[in-house]
Formats: C-alpha cells, sequence, structure tokens
C-alpha cells in the first residue's frame, strides 16, 4: 500500500500511521499493501541440485524460510478462454456477472460504484489476458471504506481478498490543498510556500527540480481545485504521486544530501563535468559531515549552472503510474502469497534493509521497493506487467524472494 511520505504533517497522517503499524504486525490475518533470464537460487528453499550463485550478496537466511501450498484456481483453466475482450459495463449486474463468469470471483462487491468495478474488472483482464487464461483469481474483491484505511489497495491472505479503496487520493489531495488555501503568505511550509509562487509563474523556486515539472505539477493542482470531481481515479492518483516527487527531494536533502549527491554523480548528463579535478570526489564528500554535505549539494549544483549546465534531480522514480498499477501490485502480493510464507518474508525485513546491495537495486524499481521484501516483489511485479525491463541484478534478486514469473 501506498502513503505519501513526502507531504507536509495533516493529522490524517499519525492516526494512519499509528493504526497500521499496530493492525500490520500484530494482525495474524497476513494482509499486504497496497523482471535477460538468469537462473537465481530462491531462498525460499533448496532446488535439487544449487548452482553457482552469479550474485552471492543475494544468498541470505536460507534455511528460516518456507514455501506455503498453492491453492487451486477459481475454475478450471482448461475451461478458460485465453483471451477476453473487455468492455465497460453499463451497470453494476453486468460488472458483477462479468467478474463472477469470465474472471472467476465468487465475491464481487463494490458496493455499487461502477467506476470502480469497471476498472478492477479491467486491470484483471489484462491480467488474465496475460498468462493467456490460466491466472487465478481471488475469491473476494470488495470495496473498503475503512476509516482506518488511508491507501489504494490491500490484499488479505487469510480471507483471499482483494480490498479496493478508490476514494482516499481525491479526498486527500482536496485536505491538502485546502490547507494551502488556507496558508498565510508569509507561512514556510514548504508546499504551500512553493504552490503560492508558482501560481504566479515562478518555476525556478526549487532550483534543482526541472522547472517543466513544477510547471506541470502546478497546472494539474490548478485543475484539480477547479473541478475536482473531472479527476477519476487514476489521474487523482497520478497528481498525488507527482506532489510527492515534488516534494520528496527536500526531505532527502535535509535527512541524507549525500543521496542527492550520489543521483547527481552517477547521471550520466553531469558525470564527465563531476569527474573533473573542479570537483570533490564521492569518496572525499562522503567524509564531510550532513551540513557539510547539505552546502556541499548547492555548491555542485551552482558550479555546473556557472557552466551553462542546468542540473536537475530526476523526480522520485515511481512505477505508479500506470492506470492498473495497484492492482498489478496487489495481485503480485496474491501471486506471491501463494508460494511463500508471509511469516518467512517478514523475517527478512531486517537483513533486506540493512544490505545496502540489495537496497541498491531496490531503488531502480521505486522508493517502496527499498521498504521490505515483499514489496520489492510486488512493485517489480507490477512493472513487469507493465512491460518493464529490469537488470540481471534486479530480477535476480526478484528470484531469490520467488517473485512470480510473468509471461513474456
Amino acid at each position: 500500500m501506498y502513503w505519501g511520505n513526502y507531504w507536509e504533517n495533516f493529522d490524517l497522517k499519525f492516526n494512519w500511521i499509528r493504526n497500521m503499524n499496530n493492525f500490520i504486525y500484530s494482525n495474524s490475518s497476513f494482509t499486504a499493501f497496497y523482471l535477460p533470464q538468469m537462473q537465481s537460487q530462491s531462498i525460499f528453499g533448496p532446488a535439487p541440485q544449487r548452482a553457482v550463485s552469479l550474485y552471492p550478496e543475494l544468498d541470505i537466511n536460507q534455511n528460516q524460510t518456507q514455501r506455503v501450498q498453492t491453492p487451486q484456481y477459481q475454475t478450471k483453466p482448461s475451461q478458460r478462454p485465453q483471451q477476453l475482450e473487455f468492455t465497460k459495463a453499463k451497470t453494476m449486474s453486468e460488472a458483477i456477472n462479468y467478474a463472477r463468469t469470465k474472471l472467476g470471483i465468487k465475491n464481487f462487491n463494490l458496493q455499487g460504484d461502477l467506476e470502480l468495478a469497471n476498472w478492477v474488472n479491467e486491470g484483471l483482464t489484462n491480467i488474465y489476458n496475460k498468462y493467456k487464461g490460466q491466472a487465478p483469481m481471488p475469491a473476494n474483491v470488495i470495496k473498503d471504506m475503512s476509516k482506518n484505511i488511508i491507501g489504494d489497495a490491500y490484499y488479505n491472505k487469510e480471507y483471499d481478498t482483494l480490498a479496493i479503496s478508490p476514494d482516499n487520493k481525491k479526498m486527500l489531495l482536496q485536505r491538502l490543498l485546502n490547507k494551502i488555501d488556507n496558508t498565510p503568505a508569509d507561512n514556510k511550509k514548504t508546499l504551500a510556500n512553493w504552490y503560492k509562487k508558482a501560481i504566479k509563474g515562478d518555476f525556478s523556486q526549487v532550483a534543482f527540480i526541472d522547472p517543466k515539472f513544477q510547471r506541470q505539477v502546478a497546472a494539474h493542482i490548478q485543475s484539480f481545485k477547479r473541478n475536482p470531481d473531472a479527476f477519476d481515479v487514476t489521474e487523482s492518483r497520478e497528481l498525488y504521486h507527482e506532489i510527492n516527487a515534488l516534494l520528496a527531494p527536500n526531505n532527502i536533502l535535509r535527512q541524507n544530501p549525500m543521496q542527492l549527491i550520489e543521483e547527481i554523480y552517477n547521471n550520466p548528463k553531469y558525470k564527465k563535468y563531476l569527474n573533473s579535478r573542479e570537483f570533490k570526489s564521492l569518496a572525499q564528500i562522503s567524509k564531510l559531515d550532513k551540513n557539510a554535505q547539505h552546502e556541499e549539494f548547492y555548491n555542485i549544483i551552482d558550479r555546473l549552472q556557472a557552466k551553462g549546465i542546468k542540473a536537475y534531480i530526476e523526480p522520485q522514480k515511481s512505477v505508479t503510474n500506470n492506470k492498473f498499477h495497484v492492482i498489478y501490485h496487489e495481485y503480485g502480493h496474491f501471486r506471491h502469497f501463494r508460494t511463500t510464507s508471509f511469516t518467512a518474508l517478514k523475517q527478512c525485513n531486517p537483513e533486506f534493509k540493512a544490505n545496502t546491495f540489495k537496497q541498491k537495486i531496490a531503488s531502480e524499481i521505486s522508493s517502496y521497493a527499498k521498504t521490505e521484501p515483499m514489496e520489492f516483489v510486488a512493485e517489480v511485479y507490477a512493472g513487469l506487467m507493465n512491460g518493464a525491463k529490469y537488470s540481471p541484478e534486479v530480477m535476480a534478486l526478484y528470484r531469490s524472494y520467488n517473485g512470480p514469473v510473468v509471461p513474456q
């Protein structure tokens, strides 16, 4: 599941964090929120004959993990056509009938929300067709309107249920933008301060973020403010992530300036300039304290711009802009939990977070993929479903956690 880590603090955020921390780690219902082929040994059980690992850094804790029994399909694969042609249902009864008879979902209850039902059915149909009719489906697909669940979706393994919460992004956007409107002009809150200048045409105030991206976010915010009802589920989610991408670098710069410095140094556009003696090496900068690194980051940007090179931090990498990313992500959990123990995945969390090699690999996918192995797998799965191609290192780590196979 996704949360806007870089949004300014407002009341709902802390309530959500407290409730979800208590829920995820104490609840026994196994709920998870929310890609050149290489042979790689899975950490979730020995292969008959183990090959020499191409990436020894990926071999971890093999003895503490286990596989789980795979349940049967909702309907027999032999009885399913290989491809389905999706058309939007005009009534809720049509949408329910399609989910049950075509996709094999036993209980499809989205509480009369036809827009949501068509979106879910279309996304699941894409998955069905990708597997040529051989894709199992969750037994239950429901609309979750819980006040304690602030996110796009979650999958509950114990009850084999995919729950979708479609309205949250629009609700959160409205609350956030209302706060912007009510923020005094002299207030220093990051987003409010940026937006009040942006609507006056100042798109260069965040010197290390491309003005084109700043202009895009401001334009989308203005469109949303004028007519929020015109924004569908996908558009609301996209704007939500755009705002996060705008705020993220400021937050990272405060907490870990070295991360942004490494991003600039590793960007092919600037690498040849930064390799000159005029600039400190990454090794030298890494020995500085955080305050000195913060200052050095701005010095690097200023010196590059003095050479006529406009250096920008790329918007925070996310694979969530695809229309069906949330569905693919949660379906990835569904497939993953059919073969891999939820408890075993949780036991891998500390090592995954502490392993710099794995964290670097996960950062190729998204910031959310770095949080824990099961989210890394679900993020990669969603990207693969959307046609993404990933590095051999990403795929080796993905397979080491039993990431589900996605047909090419």
